[in-house]
């Protein structure tokens, strides 16, 4: 019996393991639903800071947050720290590899210890890393990661910052993507774009109280803080999808062993059962003789 016992112990860990991985699972799932509600929340402010961009387009106005002939370009990257993304924060990597080779003037700052480890073995220079982004909270750490890259641009360090992160395009597919932070030139074109097929914004009356490049600078100060908070996000985001899929791929996994280990405990069992009965006949035999 001591096989048929290791086996039946054995069948009851994988249950039990299925179990936990699928409750694990829920909760992933659960999370990411709950913050796609939240990222939701965001894009509904995106619109309504179109009308502003789209009222303000026709300023002119020389604020560097806004039109910036600089070619030194800061490639934000921001990577996940669980080990289950790495796949992912290679990705997101590589693809800064690809920003950072087109750009000759660039600068590379890291979100995340895995993605400053893996750009500097890439070969990339790593000015600045932000690290523990969960433990400070996302807001607090895009309020300092604003500040360095608002003062880099208004310094004339730098002209230009991108951003290179992953993004769930839904629960399944997860890619690294690409965006423009600084300058916010590219933000009042598309607001203008915005507004010419909506008119939101446009016609609009408005009193200036205080200077172009000063208010320039409270706007781009709220878009970049924004920003920031939604690629975190969106970064935490795609954590919680990844975390899913792998958990449903270790189900997968378990449940085929499950049932290989329920057809051994089978045929063990029935083995034993097999010898049992031999033993039977035998000493029975043995009786009548």
């Amino acid at each position: 019996m001591g096989k048929v016992s290791s086996l039946k112990a054995e069948v009851e860990e994988v249950r039990d393991l299925v179990e936990i991985f699928s409750v694990l699972k829920d909760v992933a799932t659960n999370r990411y639903y709950q913050m796609i509600g939240q990222q939701e929340d965001l894009s509904n402010f995106f619109k309504e800071f179109d009308v502003f961009f789209n009222m303000l387009g026709s300023l002119n106005t020389s604020s560097p947050l806004i039109r910036n002939t600089n070619p030194v370009t800061i490639i934000l990257t921001v990577t996940a720290e669980p080990s289950f993304m790495s796949i992912l924060n290679s990705k997101v990597c590589n693809t800064a590899l690809e920003e950072y080779k087109k750009r000759p003037n660039s600068k590379v700052v890291c979100v995340g210890w895995r993605g400053e480890d893996k750009c500097k073995q890439l070969g990339m220079e790593v000015d600045q890393t932000y690290k523990n982004v969960e433990e400070f909270g996302r807001y607090q750490s895009a309020l300092k990661i604003r500040d360095y890259l608002m003062e880099k641009v208004i310094s004339g360090k730098a002209g230009r910052v991108i951003c290179v992160s992953v993004f769930a395009q839904n629960f399944s597919m997860l890619k690294p993507k690409v965006v423009t932070l600084l300058p916010a030139e590219d933000m009042i074109k598309k607001g203008a774009a915005e507004g010419k097929r909506s008119n939101l914004g446009q016609g609009r009356d408005f009193i200036l109280e205080s200077g172009v490049d000063a208010l320039m600078r409270v706007i781009a100060d709220v878009w970049v803080t924004t920003r920031i908070v939604e690629i975190l996000s969106e970064t935490k985001l795609a954590e919680f999808a990844a975390q899913a899929q792998q958990l449903d791929s270790s189900i997968d996994g378990l449940s085929a062993e499950r049932k290989g280990l329920n057809i051994q405990f089978k045929k063990a069992l029935r083995a034993n059962l097999n010898k049992a009965i031999r033993e039977v006949v035998v000493a029975s035999k043995i009786k009548k003789n």
